[in-house]
């Protein structure tokens, strides 16, 4: 044997035994195998050998080794300058670690990666990685990756290669949290907005026709700005003229956004909420539609309409539509429009029942994504006639503002938003797996195990648990607003002082990250107990160290209030060791309506948090001395 040849085997042993002994393989003799077929990939030994022990090291840890080393194998297989890939690798473990979990988390975008190894490279520059586009730059985008070619046809699969590298950027900004999750739906839905324009124009050019007076508008998640990876997209055509010239455009558009070829599709499209569902014209005129939701239309298409939002074609048509439609979607009695919400989600329930569909439905099941969806959308009917400002196509901007005016208490704004985002990135690592429309928790334990790993749960029965509590808070609520029992509305006084809460946790992550949400309970029980005759109350908690107190005090916001406070604790002999001060003096000029309508003058509140020592300590103390403090502040 040469000399090369021997030290060749030499080090090829070596990246063997460590795989063995340092991983837990399932298939030792299959992985062996895999690394010795990643050898004979490079012309580079240096390269190989100096990848492979940061790979080894990569994936060690992993729940899924075999899979990961599979993966790879596949991935330097397919590109075709291996050798500078490998290279790239070894001067970038970051990507090493990027790769290992695009390959766990989600098949969807390691075929993506296998077609296309080279857009690792885009995963080391995190600029390009975390850029947050425009609907406008992702159509030009995606029109200048199809300029270099001459065919209709050829040019729609550059742009399903477009689609699919921006949604592999995306889905590694998700599974790194380099983008949270408001900005990441963004994102997926300007993309789409992007892609369907260029399906336009590319169309339009083509056939010569024009879209003047032809509007494409989106509903449910993509009105929203809150697509899945796997979403249908929700279309309605409409157009202010004669719209049969308009069906070959309309059948053109959605034939190129669904069509499949090697390079994939686009999108799955939904046309089911246009006048008379599936069996109505493609493309209905706007006066038509206005006559079709004022006389023959369901509750829920109304609802619907919510969302509805232009993407794409005459924006002139399409804002006039949505102008003109809004006096009939918030025109619902609210004893009925409760009914008619509750039936529906009871009878997507009764289904799901029928299907024999298990625990663990995220979307449609009790305590779901719908269930936070329909208390938004039945509050912002309910109200929106007489306040626009709640009327948004978005589901979390909905329930701040719902909250930002009292019509949703604090407490039920955490629980319904933390529940939604918690749902959202569930449903998203279902979907981003196999990119399929699931809405269903694995039923096996193995399986949940997986998904607890991909979500960053240390544990299954840590995630059931999350989702159970998440599950039971959003249905508590929904029975809440959309129960047949409710309770009466809560006093001024209690909507005031929740109206602070509310607001604290929408602009002072502080607030919710310092109290739990037994505390703000505490804190909203004291600020409804203020008054002209009591403007300040204290609660006090004390720790561990018996010189060392928390102190919560509330009141009637004043100049020089937070110095009389600080005051009045120096000269009681105490030390302030940590604070924090929160008030809501900021209110705008539509706030002060809604507060006259109430019955209720805007006086401002304040919240104080204060962690104090007591410097030299009686032995009776500090009781005596909390309730002197109490005293001595209402005086002043």
């Amino acid at each position: 044997m040469s000399q090369s040849s021997s030290e060749h085997s030499s080090r090829l042993s070596v990246v063997e035994s460590t795989l063995l002994e340092e991983v837990a393989l399932r298939d030792p003799e299959d992985a062996a195998r895999t690394i010795r077929s990643m050898i004979s990939l490079s012309n580079d030994e240096e390269a190989i050998f100096a990848f492979l022990p940061t790979l080894i090291a990569a994936i060690k840890q992993t729940s899924s080794p075999d899979l990961c080393l599979s993966h790879f194998e596949r991935f330097l297989s397919a590109s075709h300058d291996r050798d500078k890939l490998l290279a790239f690798l070894s001067d970038n473990p970051r990507a090493i670690e990027i790769l290992v979990r695009i390959f766990l988390n989600s098949q969807y975008l390691t075929q993506i990666l296998i077609k296309v190894p080279e857009a690792v490279y885009q995963f080391i520059i995190r600029e390009d990685l975390v850029e947050l586009k425009s609907r406008e730059q992702y159509r030009d985008e995606a029109l200048q990756s199809a300029e270099k070619f001459p065919a209709f046809a050829q040019r729609l699969d550059a742009f399903r290669r477009y689609q699919h590298e921006q949604i592999l950027r995306l889905g590694t900004c998700d599974a790194f949290g380099l983008l949270d999750f408001r900005s990441v739906t963004v994102q997926l839905s300007l993309l789409a907005d992007g892609l369907v324009q260029a399906c336009l124009a590319l169309i339009a050019q083509e056939t010569g026709h024009s879209v003047e007076g032809f509007v494409v508008i989106a509903c449910g998640k993509l009105g929203g700005e809150e697509l899945n990876y796997s979403s249908d997209i929700d279309l309605l055509f409409l157009t202010d003229v004669e719209p049969a010239p308009f069906w070959p455009l309309g059948q053109k558009l959605i034939q190129a956004l669904t069509n499949a070829t090697a390079e994939g599709f686009l999108y799955r499209v939904d046309m089911r909420l246009r006048p008379w569902g599936a069996s109505g014209p493609l493309v209905n005129s706007v006066n038509a539609s206005i006559d079709y939701l004022k006389n023959d239309a369901r509750h829920w298409e109304r609802q619907a309409l919510l969302k509805a939002r232009v993407i794409a074609g005459d924006q002139r048509v399409g804002a006039k539509f949505l102008k003109d439609i809004d006096r009939l979607i918030f025109s619902n009695p609210p004893n009925d429009l409760r009914e008619q919400i509750r039936e529906t989600k009871e009878q997507i329930e009764q289904k799901l029942i029928e299907k024999g569909t298990p625990w663990g439905e995220v979307k449609s099941g009790a305590g779901s994504i719908r269930d936070v969806e329909f208390i938004t959308q039945y509050l912002q009917l309910k109200h929106g006639g007489s306040r626009p400002e709640l009327r948004t196509f978005n589901t979390l901007e909905g329930l701040i503002r719902l909250a930002d005016f009292g019509f949703i208490r604090s407490d039920e704004y955490r629980q319904l938003s933390t529940g939604y985002l918690f749902l959202r990135n569930v449903e998203h690592a279902l979907q981003l797996m196999h990119n399929k429309q699931l809405h269903q928790l694995p039923q096996d334990d193995e399986s949940l195990d997986a998904l607890a790993v991909r979500l960053d749960f240390p544990s299954r029965e840590q995630f059931e648990q999350q989702y159970e509590s998440h599950s039971a808070s959003i249905r508590k609520i929904f029975r809440t607003h959309l129960g047949e029992d409710r309770p009466d509305d809560e006093p001024p006084e209690i909507r005031a002082a929740d109206r602070l809460l509310a607001r604290l946790a929408l602009s002072e992550p502080d607030y919710q990250s310092v109290f739990n949400e037994e505390e703000c309970e505490q804190h909203l029980k004291l600020l409804s107990q203020i008054n002209d005759q009591f403007p300040i109350a204290i609660t006090t908690r004390r720790l561990e160290d018996k010189d060392t107190w928390h102190l919560i005090v509330v009141g009637h916001d004043a100049r020089g209030i937070l110095s009389l406070i600080c005051g009045l604790l120096f000269a009681g002999d105490w030390n302030v060791l940590e604070g924090r001060v929160f008030t809501d003096e900021d209110v705008s000029s539509v706030d002060s309506e809604v507060l006259q309508e109430e019955g209720l003058q805007h006086i401002p509140l304040f919240l104080n948090f204060f962690k104090v020592q007591q410097q030299t300590p009686g032995e009776d103390g500090p009781l005596k001395d909390w309730t002197t403090y109490e005293q001595e502040l209402m005086k002043q």
